[in-house]
């Protein structure tokens, strides 16, 4: 059985305002879709901005570090517990996962530079995703359309590659909405958007700090799948839940091949 640790990227006052105003936190929500995914999975968590320390790593199998509301960018130094976190998970050669936020810090981490989108914010739903040519053969997009729509909720974005990454996905927006990192003992997966967001949840979060209120009422309409087409012009296949967690879902298959192997190894 799969062990995922789920990083909660949001401060304590976040977290707990989130629960005030009857929504999951970042990762009770991320733990929820997973569980829906694959029941069996052991899931745990770690707060870094609430002061608590990394557990443990030998029996984690994966690592997930969630979207975050916090004021700053990933290379302010308030993000240094965050960032500190993301080290030891990519010394210890955890396969990761992160959205948003996690995809920023992730990039830092690795070497780039993260700041605020030019067109300014990404709210509802990110479209034109277009697959990059390197996405063809990368079993996270497996699935995918070449073209494709993903809820999405974010101010800064990746401005700058580090070298070594690959870039599966981006548009108009931000250029990097889907990026990998395999090598030197590190394997990250990332995007931009965020795979474990339904409709309902990015509409919460959009009403809850008083932004795009129209787009907030659509989205939480949208919820009901079959009114996706009426609420924002998409299919329910798009942002139905078999669709938007298809990069979770692959990365869980590959989270779960290295278990595998790594036990056929240990019974040699």
């Amino acid at each position: 059985m799969a062990h995922i640790l789920i990083v909660e990227s949001n401060t304590p006052e976040l977290v707990a305002e989130s629960r005030s105003q009857g929504r999951l936190s970042e990762a009770d929500n991320y733990a929820s879709v997973l569980r829906q995914i694959n029941a069996a999975l052991r899931i745990t968590s770690v707060a870094p901005y609430a002061g608590e320390a990394l557990p443990p790593l030998k029996n984690v199998s994966g690592v997930v570090f969630t979207g975050s509301g916090v004021a700053w960018c990933v290379d302010d130094p308030r993000a240094e517990a965050l960032e500190g976190i993301m080290r030891a998970v990519f010394a210890a050669r955890l396969p990761a996962y992160g959205s948003c936020n996690g995809l920023q810090m992730a990039a830092h981490v690795l070497g780039d530079t993260c700041g605020a989108a030019p067109a300014g914010r990404e709210d509802g739903v990110a479209l034109g995703l277009t697959l990059s040519p390197s996405a063809e053969a990368h079993p996270m997009m497996q699935g995918r359309d070449a073209v494709f729509a993903a809820v999405c909720v974010h101010r800064d974005h990746v401005q700058t590659l580090p070298a070594g990454a690959v870039v599966l996905a981006g548009n108009g927006h931000s250029k990097v909405q889907a990026m990998v990192y395999e090598q030197d003992g590190v394997c990250f997966w990332g995007s931009q958007y965020h795979p474990e967001y339904s409709a309902r949840y990015v509409g919460e979060i959009l009403r809850d700090i008083g932004v795009n209120l129209d787009l907030a009422s659509n989205m939480m309409r949208a919820e009901q799948e079959e009114a996706m087409d009426l609420a924002l012009g998409l299919s329910q296949t798009e942002l139905g839940h078999d669709m938007r967690t298809l990069e979770l879902q692959n990365w869980l298959a590959m989270v779960a091949a290295r278990v595998a192997a790594q036990a056929g190894r240990g019974s040699v």
